[in-house]
């Protein structure tokens, strides 16, 4: 999401630095003319020192930058940046990629984070099932933004990596996760189980896995970069999860017109509506239903392909997105509530800052 904001406004003219920890794709993948540091205190784990650190880097980053706009990402640079920053409160945003990350994983840090909210302008869920969450622990300084992708439909990646089921004229299940207690393999490889008398393979993308009994039916192909480019090739894409917020890889689905069957957990029920995609219990027996009510018939196959496109055009744009993000950027800027504000052009030159 950096990256899509990051490029995207940059394009139009303003003025742009992203402060994240080293290393990762994020680098190459941001425009030239962005500015770019590097803080090498950003660990995911906690370290007093470290994070103290981090913590006096971007408090001298904005000092000299002078953003306009402060756009923090993720919980622990959210927290930081909050910290540091309080001063810019009226100008402070925050993007939390999924609430239940703190109320069912880490519940310990759900008190820093009531008081933390009152440091930023705005709290931005990306679905209302976590603004409604948001509410009810009384942080109420919400607005909603779902998030949301340029379009896949049109990408060049032209080699199928899954000639095998292909030449065995077998259906392609698809899951991209990375593995964590977070994401179900372990219900992946049950599915799969359940269906290996069936003409469907299933191929796990993610973190390089080593299993020695893996049923016959599945191959975990490791990571692969762009892995987003290969769903097209898939026929139903899956993904099973403990907890999400409004998962990106489900939009790439919908855009690549795949129909989807995921975990009803987070914003998913908002996503799927039983045309484009199913959402289920984390049991699998109801997910291999699922999959069998779009796979056994061509006519519901071709139709959920369809709507798939069409739910991905009506509601998860990269313009969309980013005419609800430019709308609260000026409301910090000028006063006025996002609800208010036309949809006219602001004046290029502003100064943003991501974390």
């Amino acid at each position: 999401m950096v990256i899509h904001l990051a490029n995207e406004f940059s394009k139009q003219g303003h003025e742009i630095c992203v402060v994240s920890s080293p290393g990762g794709r994020m680098w190459d993948s941001l425009d030239t003319n962005i500015i770019k540091k590097e803080c090498q205190y950003f660990k995911r784990e906690i370290d007093v020192v470290s994070d103290l650190k981090a913590i006096f880097m971007l408090r001298k980053v904005c000092n000299h930058f002078k953003p306009d706009i402060i756009h923090l990402h993720s919980s622990k640079a959210g927290a930081w940046g909050r910290i540091a920053l309080g001063k810019y409160k009226a100008r402070n945003i925050y993007t939390i990629h999924g609430f239940d990350t703190i109320l069912k994983a880490n519940r310990i840090l759900l008190p820093v984070e009531k008081i933390l909210a009152r440091r930023a302008k705005y709290i931005i869920p990306v679905c209302d099932y976590d603004c409604c969450s948001l509410n009810r622990e009384g942080i109420y300084n919400t607005h909603t933004i779902k998030n949301a992708i340029p379009d896949l439909n049109d990408n060049t990646f032209e080699i199928d990596p899954f000639n095998e089921a292909r030449r065995n004229r077998k259906k392609v299940v698809l899951s991209i996760a990375r593995l964590s207690s977070q994401k179900k393999f372990a219900m992946f490889l049950e599915v799969a189980s359940l269906m290996k008398k069936e003409a469907v393979m299933f191929y796990w993308i993610g973190n390089q896995i080593s299993v020695n009994s893996l049923p016959s039916n599945v191959r975990c192909l490791g990571e692969i970069p762009s892995a987003s480019k290969l769903i097209k090739f898939a026929d139903i894409f899956v993904l099973f999860s403990n907890y999400e917020g409004l998962p990106i890889s489900v939009i790439e689905a919908l855009s690549s017109s795949v129909p989807v069957v995921a975990s009803a957990v987070g914003g998913i029920t908002e996503i799927l509506k039983g045309d484009n995609g199913i959402a289920v219990k984390n049991l699998a027996d109801e997910a291999v239903s699922a999959i069998q009510y779009f796979l056994l018939d061509e006519d519901v196959m071709a139709y959920a392909k369809k709507a798939a496109r069409l739910s991905y055009q009506q509601e998860f744009t990269i313009d969309k997105m980013l005419q609800s993000y430019m709308n609260i950027y000026r409301e910090c800027l000028i006063g006025k509530s996002p609800e208010s504000l036309s949809t006219a052009a602001v004046e290029d030159g502003h100064r943003l800052d991501w974390r």
